[in-house]
């Protein structure tokens, strides 16, 4: 979706609304439409989280270096707004964004420190999961009744709630967090293994063997290995070690036997075996097929 195609649409809350009450927190529906006026990149004194109830566009802000950061957005997307980042949406015509707004003063935020900077670091732009969406879809519902009845103490029950949702965003960060790493970290296990395959086919090799490389159980990386590669690990053995006596049964004229030895099986029956699951003929009728075929 190119950016001139699209209608810029600023988030900003407009200059006729009062500031902030005195529970320091605002929340409002902004409905975009075609009769709204469009705008530059703007930025506001006090932080903002974004929730996408209807809609498709882009999330446009600046970055560090002065660039722009285009990122694609719709229905439950949420967008964090730190103080003073420029920033605006842009709405797919015809795909006009109804947007909820929660912007609220810094000081009524309890967490620690640490996790307010966990709130504000990258990513601003979230697709949340399932647990995520219920929090978001609930807690301003709770936080929008507070502040329209002007009960007694909703004051103090917007502060909570605000509080409360936060934390849920850091703790959903978190989660991504050591996912991601989880996932790095399986990857590295799996290039690992088959790194450790490639150079020592030709010996004896045991599951437990190379869980011990890995640091984790033999169990836990069968399923890794399946996971990543669609093969067990004896599969891919077995494909390295079939290549190579394929290539040795071409280029050489050493005997099957040896070549059986050489590229790590100790049964010759075994080897002969496998072979034949691999090619679908013996490692005899394989060169022969090969050299009948030749030029």
């Amino acid at each position: 979706m190119a950016a001139s195609q699209l209608r810029a649409e600023a988030i900003a809350i407009p200059k006729r609304r009062p500031d902030l009450p005195s529970s320091g927190i605002l929340c409002y529906e902004n409905r975009h439409d075609v009769g709204v006026a469009s705008s530059t990149l703007h930025t506001h004194d006090v932080p903002e989280i974004l929730y996408i109830l209807e809609g498709t566009g882009l999330a446009v802000r600046e970055t560090q270096g002065g660039g722009r950061r285009q990122e694609a957005i719709t229905t439950n997307t949420v967008i964090l707004i730190p103080p003073g980042m420029h920033h605006q949406l842009v709405d797919q015509p015809d795909k006009w964004m109804t947007v909820f707004v929660l912007a609220f003063r810094p000081e009524v935020c309890l967490l620690p420190t640490d996790m307010v900077r966990a709130i504000w670091e990258e990513p601003l732009v979230l697709l949340p999961d399932q647990s995520l969406l219920q929090v978001i879809r609930s807690l301003p519902r709770r936080m929008l009744y507070e502040q329209s009845h002007s009960l007694y103490g909703a004051d103090v029950v917007l502060r909570l709630l605000l509080n409360e949702l936060l934390v849920h965003l850091v703790r959903w960060k978190a989660r991504r967090e050591a996912t991601t790493t989880a996932k790095d970290s399986n990857t590295a296990r799996v290039a690992k293994v088959k790194q450790f395959l490639d150079e020592h086919y030709f010996e004896p090799v045991t599951l437990s063997q190379v869980a011990q490389i890995t640091n984790v159980s033999a169990r836990r990386l069968r399923t890794l290995f399946k996971e990543a590669t669609g093969l067990t690990m004896a599969e891919y053995l077995n494909r390295i070690r079939i290549e190579r006596a394929k290539e040795l049964l071409l280029t050489t004229d050493m005997s099957i036997t040896s070549i059986c030895f050489e590229v790590g099986y100790e049964n010759l029956s075994h080897f002969y075996r496998v072979f034949k699951g691999h090619t679908g003929l013996t490692p005899g009728a394989f060169r022969r097929c090969t050299v009948d075929a030749g030029p």
